[in-house]
């Protein structure tokens, strides 16, 4: 659905700024390519944002607290958040 959006509308979200956070297990070393395709479509839209810019949540107690990953769950899960922000 977002690549149909990147590509029809292309430019839509300018001026918006995007930031992703993305979780998994800590044995976990590269970056999710769900979020990287994600971010693909996203820079379509007019939010520009590099790979390097996707943040990598892999502590136990920030995927817990800041992220809701149940505990039970810690050591295979995905979780991530796309969070686009207005300039007002």
């Amino acid at each position: 659905m977002l690549d149909y959006a990147g590509a029809t509308f292309p430019g839509a979200f300018s001026g918006y700024k995007l930031d992703v956070r993305e979780s998994h297990q800590k044995t976990k070393v590269d970056t999710s390519g769900t979020a990287k395709d994600i971010v693909k479509s996203f820079n379509r839209l007019g939010m520009p944002l590099e790979e390097d810019g996707i943040v990598k949540v892999r502590e136990e107690d920030e995927q817990v607290n800041e992220m809701g990953v149940p505990l039970e769950h810690i050591n295979g899960h995905a979780f991530h958040t796309y969070t686009l922000t207005s300039k007002d």
